[in-house]
């Protein structure tokens, strides 16, 4: 708007449109419109993908953390994890929900941090097993952290307290 705010409005997306675009409304307003394929598309299309923050912790083969050069291992296969273990598992599974994006661009010095906190998950599925790297980095209030899948570019923030079962095992 005209002072600089945010304006947010709802649209409907209806059925198909000839020519593969989609019928839709701007929501309390009468006129329909059609949007074309592409826009519909890209409106559909999920701005940050945060399927590499979603763990299923039953398919999970190993975990390692990685913090000032000493590392940690879990191992789920040896069957009787320790409580700290498991409420670390706990809290990679719910990454995915808790974690909000904030910038599509990672600055390097994350990368550099002194603090972070570098964990690699490791899991079985149906194709071979497959590993996502991600790192934890602290800002400068320490209640919440910027977190970011290695080889990505969009970093997320997570608040300490979400983050805090997997920094207790770590080295």
């Amino acid at each position: 708007d005209a002072d600089g705010g945010a304006i947010g409005r709802r649209i409907r997306l209806g059925r198909e449109a000839e020519g593969g675009g989609r019928y839709a409304r701007v929501e309390g307003e009468e006129p329909v419109l059609v949007l074309d394929a592409a826009l519909v598309r890209s409106i559909l299309t999920p701005l940050v993908d945060r399927e590499p923050l979603r763990v299923d912790p039953t398919a999970v083969d190993a975990v390692t953390l990685e913090r000032g050069g000493k590392t940690r291992a879990i191992d789920p296969a040896k069957g009787d994890l320790a409580p700290d273990e498991q409420a670390a598992l706990g809290a990679l599974a719910a990454l995915g929900a808790a974690a909000a994006p904030t910038s599509f661009t990672r600055p390097a010095a994350l990368d550099a941090h002194p603090n972070r906190v570098t964990i690699r998950v490791r899991t079985r599925g149906d194709a071979a097993p497959t590993s996502v790297t991600l790192v934890a980095c602290p800002r400068t209030d320490d209640a919440t952290w910027d977190l970011f899948v290695a080889g990505a570019p969009a970093v997320f923030r997570i608040e300490r307290a979400r983050l805090a079962p997997i920094l207790a095992v770590a080295p």
